[in-house]
């Protein structure tokens, strides 16, 4: 499986940049190359991408 970097922002471990690293902190994860991000949340302990849980509003 193909994988590429991404920056993961600390601030709030969902927003990222691909390609180019950041000036603010931030950590490096690999993820497959075809990886588009979401409705989710880096969890840097488990290494995983957290869902989103669905939002109450009617």
């Amino acid at each position: 499986m193909n994988m590429k970097t991404i920056y993961v922002l600390t601030r709030d471990y969902r927003s990222y940049t691909i390609g180019i690293r950041p000036i603010e902190p931030h950590i490096d994860v690999n993820v497959p190359e075809d990886f588009s991000g979401g409705a989710k949340t880096y969890d840097p302990d488990t290494r995983e991408w957290i869902p989103d849980e669905p939002s109450s509003r009617k």
